[in-house]
């Protein structure tokens, strides 16, 4: 299974570059071949696979926080109910008590929980950058990546939530409207990395 896993997440990140590679060309007025789709398994194999596993390792390492927070939160309960030398009904009723507490936990938990989404979105535009320059090693292209992004995170998420109507109208499509909607918003991406 781990080698299934592990040639799947190669492929992606090949296809990935050539993907990127095709919403470029797209842009720039060419019509591409389905064989650009497939141009990252030549000049950019393993620089491409390279740097999908440092991004997911970052953003990984952005969840931590909230990951530990959760463990810890989980473990003080645990240990607080087991050692409690109280019925359940008295455990109910001092938990409107310890309701603020839980609150403030699960708030922070929230707050905690977009440090990964924030890193992830310093990270979208390193495929452009690997697929327009081949000749950057992985880190120099997420390196660009998180530079191109200082100021424009936020820009990017409005982007990408300007199609959360066309989410909500594919439900009542059963799907079907995703075939125009995400490569439409894909090419929006591959616009805002030229931008």
């Amino acid at each position: 299974g781990l080698l299934v896993g592990l040639a799947f997440f190669m492929l992606g990140s090949c296809v990935s570059i050539g993907h990127a590679r095709f919403r470029l060309s797209i842009l720039d007025g060419n019509t591409p071949s389905v064989g650009v789709l497939f141009s990252g398994f030549g000049d950019v194999l393993w620089k491409s696979f390279g740097m999908n596993i440092l991004i997911n390792l970052y953003v990984w390492l952005w969840s931590l926080p909230a990951l530990f927070l959760l463990i810890a939160g989980s473990a003080c309960a645990i240990v607080g109910i087991a050692t409690s030398e109280y019925t359940a009904a008295q455990l109910m009723a001092s938990a409107s008590s310890s309701a603020p507490i839980v609150a403030a936990f699960a708030l922070l938990f929230v707050v905690l929980l977009f440090l990964p989404a924030v890193a992830a979105y310093r990270y979208k535009m390193a495929h452009y950058v690997l697929a327009e320059n081949p000749a950057m090693s992985a880190t120099e292209a997420i390196r660009e990546s998180k530079r191109m992004m200082q100021g424009n995170k936020w820009r990017l998420f409005c982007l990408h939530f300007s199609f959360i109507g066309w989410m909500f109208l594919s439900i009542f499509t059963f799907g079907i409207l995703l075939l125009w909607v995400v490569p439409y918003m894909q090419e929006a991406d591959a616009a805002f990395y030229q931008s």
